[in-house]
């Protein structure tokens, strides 16, 4: 894009994000378009705004400047046709979006398949639900076989993590449960409970099912809590979670390997977990071009719910490894948010122009 308007002689309106995906991180994208061209116009969309951060964008005659997540047609039409310099926007919906999450009190289990990408998907479910609700939100990091949580959210090694408050559960830390938690570096209403030891699970046996007074705990200060989960059904953590969740998301991928995996745990869950179907959402990760079709994957599956299915994005090598700060995951999210209990609600957005009541289309 970059490349285009340079060999172009117009004069442009630029409608973009500060959250885009490429080698250029988000000051220098500005910095970069700016040597381009000052006569192009900007309309820049960004998540959050911060004093120092709309300062720079001020300098580099960045002046049309929206922060919100969700956009509807109308705004951007109102930003493109304003000829006035400052048009600086803070639109914010009631309860941050769509949904009304005063009923959300909710455990919410991952588990899945071996390899299907359980942690990912509780990191991204949890950055995507945090945008939704007011309240902050907890993810913790149960896989006692392969931790990961840490790696996948680029944290700082914790010291006092899980294995640290395990080793005083039976002490009264549930006041001050967040200092053994780490922040998620863009939401501040995110906390992680990371495990970056092996802890073995006969550990957590004979601390009497510490793991539960755990959830009780965390659940005092939290009103919503993720929890990672080991793909080892055989854990005690793992049964025991799975049986005192209030929603399972069960992972998968769009394989038949994956698939039939899947089938043995569910009918486990099933037969001896006594887990209601009703409880367990599948969700299809990883999709490809020479993937299983929904159609064939509901198929197999068909006595379960499948309410989502998020695509491969080569990309997450780079986040992981601290090439890229963010990136986006193309997805249809409100099955999901639908079967957490957020209801769908007619949004009213208050701006420094006045009320604007309307249905908002998404623009990615």
């Amino acid at each position: 894009m970059i490349e285009h308007i340079a060999n172009e002689k117009e004069d442009y309106i630029l409608i973009t994000r500060d959250n885009l995906d490429g080698v250029l991180d988000k000051k220098m994208y500005i910095k970069q378009i700016r040597l381009i061209s000052s006569n192009i116009k900007i309309i820049y969309i960004v998540d959050t705004l911060d004093k120092e951060y709309k300062e720079f964008l001020f300098a580099n005659e960045v002046f049309n400047i929206i922060e919100m997540e969700c956009l509807s047609i109308d705004i951007l039409k109102e930003a493109i046709e304003d000829d006035g310099k400052v048009v600086y926007k803070s639109i914010n919906s009631i309860n941050d979006g769509k949904y009304d999450n005063k009923n959300l009190r909710k455990m919410i289990a991952v588990f899945g398949t071996n390899g299907a990408g359980k942690s990912y998907v509780s990191s991204l479910l949890v950055k995507k639900v945090s945008k939704k609700i007011s309240n902050k939100i907890a993810l913790i990091d149960m896989n006692l076989t392969n931790p990961s949580i840490d790696i996948l959210n680029n944290l700082e090694i914790n010291t006092n993590g899980l294995l640290k408050l395990i080793n005083n559960i039976d002490n009264d830390v549930s006041k001050n449960i967040e200092k053994y938690m780490l922040k998620d570096k863009r939401e501040s209403k995110i906390f992680y409970l990371t495990n970056s030891s092996y802890i073995l699970d006969k550990e957590m046996e004979n601390k009497e099912k510490c793991h539960l007074k755990l959830y009780n705990m965390v659940k005092q200060i939290f009103d919503t809590v993720f929890i990672d989960l080991s793909s080892d059904i055989t854990l005690n953590v793992t049964k025991d979670t799975l049986k005192k969740s209030d929603i399972i998301y069960f992972v998968v991928n769009p394989q038949y390997i994956s698939i039939r995996q899947a089938i043995k745990y569910l009918e486990f869950m099933e037969n001896v977990l006594y887990i209601k179907k009703e409880k367990i959402n599948i969700i299809v990760n990883k999709s490809q071009k020479d993937s299983l079709g929904n159609s064939q994957i509901k198929s197999m599956l068909y006595n379960y719910k499948v309410i989502g299915n998020l695509p491969y994005n080569p990309q997450i090598d780079s986040y992981i490894n601290g090439a890229l700060e963010n990136f986006n995951v193309m997805s249809d999210f409100e099955n999901i948010y639908e079967s957490l209990g957020l209801e769908k609600r007619r949004n009213i957005f208050y701006t420094k122009f006045g009320i604007i009541g309307k249905y908002l289309n998404k623009i990615n």
